[in-house]
């Protein structure tokens, strides 16, 4: 009889051809309050690059964050980013990170146009100069998610809108963005999942669930 070989899961359990450990691109799409940033928060030694200000629902896992401003976003995503690049580089013991997590990428592209009217000293985004600055961020910003070493999740909201298919409407979600990044968001990502909630009414032991 073989003996029995207890293992354990882990992201080193999917190595490339090579042997070296492969990372896990991930985009999770969720309503605010469905669980997004403690799902992330349980993926190996992550770090949150928190555009929100939400983290009272990580509050006792004690997970390190970067806080981006409402006044200096970009600067401060940028400098998060660059920080993040060169942990990566170090041996992996060494690491502080091998995760990083975007929370959420919605929140922080609103929080760049603002800072980009103020800066402008207008009080409406428009011109193609204006979107244009925009694109421009965020075509770095996600070169640099997509090529960095180690696991990336960008957690993103959605809204419920309708849509005509044939004679009825149809409740669908779609993200929050704005822009070319709307459409160009789920590219290259290696997973991309929705997470939700649901309420049913019920009787008598299960009135609700």
């Amino acid at each position: 009889m073989s003996p029995v070989v207890i293992k354990t899961t882990g992201f080193e359990n999917y190595a490339n051809a090579e042997g070296q450990q492969t990372w896990v691109k991930c985009l999770i799409m969720g309503e605010h309050g469905v669980g997004k940033t403690p799902s992330a928060a349980q993926w190996p030694k992550p770090l949150i690059i928190d555009s929100e200000k939400g983290l009272m629902s990580v509050a006792r896992m004690k997970v390190p964050y970067i806080e981006i401003s409402g006044t200096t976003p970009t600067a401060d995503m940028e400098e998060a980013i660059k920080w993040a690049v060169i942990d990566s580089r170090k041996a992996p013991a060494n690491r502080q990170c091998e995760t990083l997590i975007i929370d959420t990428i919605d929140t922080y592209q609103r929080k760049a146009m603002q800072e980009r009217m103020r800066l402008m000293q207008k009080d409406r985004f428009s011109g193609w100069e204006d979107w244009g600055w925009l694109d421009g961020k965020f075509v770095w910003l996600m070169e640099q998610l997509l090529n960095y070493n180690g696991n990336v999740v960008v957690n993103m909201h959605v809204k419920d809108t309708e849509d005509d298919d044939g004679d009825k409407k149809i409740l669908v979600k779609k993200n929050r963005l704005k822009g070319d990044i709307n459409n160009t968001v789920y590219q290259d990502f290696d997973l991309i999942g929705l997470m939700d909630q649901d309420y049913q009414a019920g009787e008598g032991d299960q009135e609700s669930r």
